[in-house]
């Protein structure tokens, strides 16, 4: 906060808009993917004008294999949120279930931190170098850059089989395959 006087009236006050802020280690809990098997990401969106002050916050899972990556928004509410649906922004339709929980200011009072919740279908490109991505916008238009995870991540969706196949016909007799 900035106060002057001047002639035309007695005391401003002007407060700074600061812009929202996200770093790497406020992506926690990243992990590969595998269609059909839920994960669960943890992000922390912060900002110096208090949380209330945050409008939207991002997940980007960037798959430099696709044509598409898969983006994401919350809008805030003010209070908790617990299994809400984000706005898509692309790639949705690649996702099979996604919800997300909020919790302000945790861990401090400038910050709201987020789970995401995602399982994603079978017809996004398999890749072997996707990254994690989150940004913030605030109540004000100021807005971060992605922040992106450095270690990469797979995609997979395709399923193996490896073991030993057992079964019986219909007089009663093995039947086995090892692959």
């Amino acid at each position: 906060t900035y106060s002057n006087e001047s002639d035309w009236s007695e005391t401003a006050q002007f407060t700074m808009d600061s812009i929202p802020s996200v770093t790497v280690e406020d992506i926690t809990n990243t992990s590969d993917i595998y269609a059909g098997i839920p994960i669960s990401i943890q992000t922390v969106y912060s900002d110096n004008n208090g949380s209330s002050d945050l409008d939207r916050l991002y997940l980007k899972i960037h798959n430099p294999s696709a044509d598409t990556d898969i983006e994401y928004y919350i809008t805030p509410t003010g209070s908790n949120q617990s299994g809400e649906y984000p706005t898509p922004v692309s790639g949705s339709e690649y996702i099979s279930a996604i919800t997300y929980d909020t919790t302000y200011n945790s861990p401090t009072t400038n910050d709201i931190t987020a789970t995401w919740d995602i399982t994603l279908g079978w017809d996004w490109t398999q890749g072997s170098s996707l990254t994690y991505g989150i940004k913030a916008t605030d109540k004000g238009g100021a807005g971060s850059e992605y922040t992106n995870t450095s270690t990469t991540y797979k995609y997979e969706n395709r399923l193996t089989f490896t073991g030993d196949l057992s079964v019986k016909d219909s007089q009663n007799n093995n039947i086995s395959d090892s692959i």
